[in-house]
């Protein structure tokens, strides 16, 4: 569980806090926990929250993996202020990607929440989240 909690942890940037989610690399086992980690964290949040989810080309896609993605729409909506994932690659990538595609098919107000970036952007990542 050590190596879980180094993965999600609170990060500062211009006076707000943002929460980093570190997947990289991460094992289908190793994904699952930060997963329940980070929703640990997101509902123990008592103010909306900046995201960083950092991800690279050795992450691999689990179904699985994806089916707990989509479980945590509702409980993420009205609890990120804005989400950034860098250094996401191929088929995560667009996995990812669906769900802000599925979000805003069923209405839901997305726009500006959320953004991909390089790998090599992750300073332009977090001054993104951490501006108004």
């Amino acid at each position: 569980m050590g190596e879980t909690q180094q993965r999600v942890v609170w990060l500062e940037r211009s006076g707000r806090k943002i929460l980093s989610v570190d997947l990289r690399s991460a094992t289908r086992e190793e994904q699952l926990q930060v997963v329940d980690a980070y929703v640990s964290a997101l509902e123990r949040s008592p103010e909306r929250i900046s995201l960083l989810v950092r991800g690279d080309g050795k992450l691999e896609y689990y179904p699985d993996m994806s089916t707990r993605l989509k479980a945590l729409m509702a409980v993420q909506e009205n609890r990120l202020r804005r989400s950034a994932l860098v250094g996401f690659a191929g088929i995560v990538r667009v996995a990812f990607d669906s769900f802000f595609v599925a979000a805003r098919l069923l209405g839901k107000d997305v726009q500006d929440r959320g953004r991909h970036f390089e790998d090599a952007e992750l300073e332009a990542a977090l001054d993104w989240l951490a501006a108004d």
